[in-house]
């Protein structure tokens, strides 16, 4: 019953979508590019409310301006420097706390420009591991203090995270995030 429910979220959600032409001309590149490697266009924002609600919250925070695509990804978000975050469609059908944070950590990379500079698909920079470690803290703090200033329930998106069986070296474990997560959001009260 719950995977059914699940699907008609889902479903609920497509069927709302809205295509947008509101992408700069080097956004419009790279996601052509990433078509044509991916397979079918498969790129489109949601016209959900709760969503876009969030997104504006994001846009009111950062002070900077992105556009949020949702794509498979195999994981939860993706932020590339061209202002594109994109966001899996498993996501979707969370609540919308684990949304917003998802969202807020992907743009906490642009704010804070952790990126990639690619050239010819080339990385410019390479970092090693532990900047990347980094760089996901920093990214998760960003996200933990918008969830405190938009009343967000820190504690669904803890529950939610600690239940996430993967972990990797750039990223660290789950539970040393939602660590971080909960001492970010005491300092914030």
């Amino acid at each position: 019953m719950k995977r059914f429910i699940i699907l008609i979220l889902i479903c609920f959600l497509l069927c709302s979508a809205t295509c947008r032409d509101e992408y700069t001309p080097e956004q419009k590149t790279y996601l052509s590019r990433e078509t044509q490697d991916w397979g079918k266009g498969f790129f489109f924002s949601i016209g959900n409310s709760e969503i876009s609600k969030i997104i504006d919250q994001l846009k009111e925070y950062s002070g900077i301006s992105f556009s949020v695509l949702y794509v498979q990804t195999f994981e939860l978000g993706k932020s590339i420097s061209l202002g594109l975050i994109f966001i899996d469609f498993s996501v979707l059908a969370k609540e919308k706390d684990i949304i917003a944070f998802v969202m807020a950590h992907e743009v906490g990379h642009q704010v804070l420009r952790h990126f990639l500079v690619r050239k010819n698909g080339q990385a410019d920079i390479n970092y090693n591991t532990g900047q990347i470690l980094a760089m996901e803290r920093e990214a998760d703090a960003y996200a933990a203090r918008f969830l405190c200033k938009y009343g967000y329930d820190i504690e669904k998106v803890c529950n939610f995270a600690i239940t996430i069986p993967f972990s990797d070296p750039e990223h660290g474990t789950w539970q040393e995030r939602v660590e971080l997560i909960k001492k970010v959001v005491e300092n914030c009260k």
